[in-house]
């Protein structure tokens, strides 16, 4: 058995993503993100929410779940905002009925994963076609 060292997450640098992304026909791109931010950074991700995903914030009980949350929501906005070149708070989301947001012009699909602290988002087109192969 190999000896596993656990990395405290507050250790790593997240860096938000380059400027001029672009998304292939046929790319999967996938971000880890951060949840745990100091609290500058989350009122700069709360002014890019709009009043619903503020209101849907303002019903966690507790500040560590509504933190994850703007921070979640936040950077998903920061990041689909670096692909289609414009602002994270200009992006239009419609929620499924699970309550996760997908993109009103269907321009980016996307999906998600979460574990405490950490995020995971996958991007790509919808004409790309993803799944498994047995």
């Amino acid at each position: 058995m190999q000896n596993c060292e656990l990395v405290n997450l507050s250790q790593i640098t997240w860096p938000l993503p380059p400027a001029g992304l672009t998304l292939g026909p046929d790319q999967i791109h996938v971000w880890a993100i951060p949840l745990d931010l100091l609290p500058a950074k989350l009122e700069e991700l709360a002014s890019t929410l709009v009043p619903l995903e503020r209101e849907r914030a303002m019903r966690f009980h507790f500040d560590v779940h509504r933190n994850r949350f703007i921070a979640g929501r936040g950077l998903l906005r920061v990041v689909l905002s670096q692909y289609l070149k414009t602002k994270p708070g200009r992006l239009e989301f419609v929620y499924g009925a699970n309550g996760k947001p997908s993109l009103s012009d269907n321009t980016t699909a996307t999906a998600f994963v979460q574990s405490g602290a950490l995020r995971g988002i996958s991007l790509w087109l919808p004409s790309c076609v993803v799944g498994f192969r047995s």
